[in-house]
């Protein structure tokens, strides 16, 4: 498999890869079996989620999360995973768009986001979205919901402060949170990615006289999803028991600001491309109109012609006829016809005439309108 068929990863970020999705899922994006990437997972001695493991977070219950061991290998540090050939060519796009992305934004390692706290003045950018949740109905288990929101109405306060650290953390890079009636964004410049806050619920045991033995219900956790385009960048967080995902604001940061980047790659190859087929389009229609053109060229350059012969034919014919006062009053009615049908044929050929013709009809333009552009150049 070629160089460019692969992808590559540190450990750190591959371990973050197949503890933030099922393994299956991490495998099928990167052209592999889910028992291929654990083989190489465990000979980069990166543990893996057990089995049942995303069985137990879907149904709320307490999972522990293995580790990343240490280990003195160097070879070990890096993981080359190969994409199919097959694979579609925006997904292999995001791919090397996210590698470039990697390569320029690495925050330092020290690096550590904090909560900030509301205070008296929450961010401008999250006011509209704290109006809309005091005005969203409550159904009849707390639950609030709105497009890309479904959270327990005790969460709010938790959900404004995390929107409000997040608006502060990312405004020195340009980028803004934005609340719609459509979704929830992420904005910086032409470009953005949108993401989903909801409050998972946990499976417990149902009160005493119950018909249930286990009911579903929140249980004041958050989830977090960026809808990105990324590849290999980490894009979901859930609460755990003990943890929290305002523990990885780092990360969350990290991702906006990477699957951003990622976004602005694909929406430059996508202007670029529709950029492409416009100027193809119009090339095209200019060679029509070219070929309308020539057609009017010479239609044109057919009725002068003919106009000059009809000139020839006339002034020829009058001048075979007898002298005008010997002839009979049809015939010298003709006679004057032809004269003047003459006098209008040699103005509408006379050089000026034409002239203002061509120019009307645009037929040999200085510069040309319809000249060919030529090549697309990138």
């Amino acid at each position: 498999m070629s160089e460019a068929n692969m992808v590559q990863f540190t450990r750190q970020e591959l371990y973050e890869l197949v503890w933030s999705e099922p393994i299956n899922t991490v495998a099928e994006k990167h052209g592999l079996s889910g028992r291929g990437l654990a083989k190489i997972c465990e000979r980069h001695q990166i543990p893996v989620p057990g089995r049942g493991h995303w069985a137990r977070i879907e149904a709320g219950q307490k999972v522990t999360k293995t580790p990343l061991w240490r280990i003195d290998n160097p070879a070990l540090e890096h993981v080359s995973l190969g994409w199919r050939r097959t694979l579609h060519p925006q997904a292999a796009f995001a791919a090397e768009a996210t590698r470039k992305a990697k390569a320029e934004f690495q925050p330092p390692k020290a690096t550590k986001v904090e909560i900030r706290k509301i205070g008296s003045r929450l961010h401008r950018s999250v006011i509209a979205f704290e109006q809309e949740m005091r005005r969203a109905p409550v159904d009849h288990e707390g639950g609030i919901k709105r497009p890309w929101v479904y959270i327990h109405r005790e969460s709010v306060p938790r959900v404004l402060t995390l929107l409000h650290t997040l608006a502060h953390e990312l405004e020195p890079d340009g980028i803004t949170f934005l609340s719609t009636d459509e979704s929830m964004w992420f904005i910086r410049g032409a470009s953005k990615i949108h993401f989903e806050i909801s409050s998972p619920k946990k499976r417990v045991k149902s009160p005493a006289g119950s018909w249930r033995s286990f009911e579903n219900v929140f249980v004041g956790r958050l989830a977090l999803q960026i809808f990105g385009s990324s590849e290999g960048i980490k894009k979901n967080w859930v609460d755990k028991d003990g943890i929290q995902i305002e523990s990885d604001l780092r990360g969350i940061v990290f991702s906006i600001k990477i699957n951003l980047m990622v976004q602005a790659e694909i929406d430059e190859q996508r202007q670029k491309a529709e950029d492409r087929r416009a100027f193809y389009a119009h090339r095209k229609d200019l060679e029509q109109k070219r070929i309308e053109r020539e057609r009017a060229r010479e239609t044109f350059l057919a009725t002068v012609a003919q106009d000059r012969m009809e000139i020839i034919h006339l002034k020829e014919t009058v001048a075979l006829l007898p002298d005008p006062a010997a002839l009979s009053p049809a015939l010298a009615r003709m006679v004057d016809w032809a004269v003047k049908r003459v006098a209008d044929l040699e103005e509408r050929t006379t050089p000026i005439a034409i002239d203002r013709a061509l120019e009307k009809q645009m037929l040999f333009p200085e510069p040309d309108n319809l000249a060919d552009p030529g090549e697309y150049m990138n």
